[in-house]
């Protein structure tokens, strides 16, 4: 009797229970789970999907594949940042191969994309007030081998049924905006237009017509050094509102607080060695050995080309004189240059004197711009 008015019970505070849901707010639960609110769509990860650099790019040309660029995806208040590769024009996004598996977008977003390349020379950080933003690079050396550049136009990517990219649109400068589309496949593609932080110096250097009848020089290295002991925080103003105007303001270079190495990098390092002994390449009258280099601006005043080579007799056989010098300060030819622009010198090896020439004879590098 006991145990059938305990089972009873029971039954009865169960359906009380039922009762009460019907007046108080037991849905809610239900209601997080529902799949079709637009609150708990998935994010998906984002992917370079092509990225052009600004300015004397040749058809076909594409000089930042396999590159990897730090960006700032920015909403609100909300900033995500991550290295992200590049793995080439028309790579299929869905291959994942660019994925960063840390940037994720959100259908339906907008977002404001930032950044610089490539990764690894520095540190960096972006923020936004207003119409302006100011992107912060810092620990560049001075002088690169690199191609230093910023992010300034950025363009979604649509996918043909094909999964192939969608080539009808077109990057717009100052564009940093970007809109996620609502319907996608495995992600989201993104287009990149990047512009140039540093300046550039590209070397042509050959011998003197008359003085290789003579003598013979086999170049080891060129090297562009700055007087500089420190590394540069750069600060770069960017303008967001008017994509038809250059949006990069121009930028500060300080030095940073620490020393560092000497600041230097070659234009133009020799591979013939003979055992252990750099042989050098043999300077041509026509054909000039080419070499290319990136500063910043700031650095100009104190840049200079530090030039090594042997001395070889008429034949290109007997060395002469070993580990010759020479070097060619850049100063005046740099006045007054900005990020961006580029200057072509030739280098041309000459004799000290024609008609007396020694065994002690210097030849000098006299250098010219194009």
């Amino acid at each position: 009797m006991k145990v059938g008015r305990y089972i009873q019970t029971v039954w009865l505070a169960a359906l009380l229970m039922g009762w009460g849901c019907l007046f108080t707010d037991c849905t809610d639960h239900m209601e997080t789970l529902e799949p079709e609110r637009p609150d708990v769509q998935t994010d998906k990860p984002l992917y370079v999907a092509s990225m052009t650099r600004a300015g004397g790019d040749e058809e076909g040309d594409d000089p930042m594949k396999d590159k990897t660029i730090q960006l700032f995806l920015i909403q609100g208040n909300d900033k995500q940042s991550a290295p992200v590769l590049y793995g080439g024009r028309n790579v299929a996004v869905a291959s994942g191969d660019m994925a960063t598996g840390s940037l994720l977008v959100r259908p339906g977003t907008d977002y404001q994309v930032f950044g610089y390349i490539p990764v690894s020379v520095a540190t960096g950080n972006t923020t936004v007030s207003g119409n302006t933003a100011t992107m912060t690079i810092n620990g560049l050396p001075p002088v690169s081998s690199e191609d230093i550049c910023i992010v300034t136009g950025v363009l979604g990517r649509s996918l043909n049924d094909d999964g192939s990219l969608d080539e009808s649109e077109i990057i717009t400068v100052g564009n940093f905006d970007y809109s996620a589309p609502n319907d996608t496949k495995d992600g989201y593609g993104i287009s990149l237009l990047v512009d140039h932080l540093f300046a550039s110096v590209q070397v042509r250097i050959l011998v003197d017509a008359g003085y290789s009848q003579l003598r013979r020089i086999k170049l080891k290295s060129v090297t562009l050094k700055t007087g500089k002991s420190k590394k540069v925080n750069a600060t770069i103003p960017l303008t967001t509102d008017n994509p038809g105007a250059n949006p990069i303001g121009s930028p500060i270079f300080v030095d940073a607080d620490a020393d560092a190495d000497d600041q230097k990098v070659f234009l133009f390092e020799s591979k013939t060695k003979e055992g252990n002994t750099i042989i050098g390449d043999p300077l041509d009258t026509t054909t000039p050995i080419v070499g290319t280099a990136y500063f910043a601006p700031y650095a100009a005043t104190t840049l200079t080309i530090e030039s090594t080579y042997d001395v070889y007799d008429s034949t290109g056989t007997h060395r002469i004189r070993e580990g010759e010098t020479a070097v060619n300060s850049l100063s005046n030819l740099f006045a007054g240059i900005t990020r961006g622009q580029k200057r072509v010198l030739t280098m041309t090896v000459n004799p000290t004197y024609l008609y007396q020439l020694s065994d002690w004879d210097s030849p000098s590098f006299v250098v010219s711009e194009d």
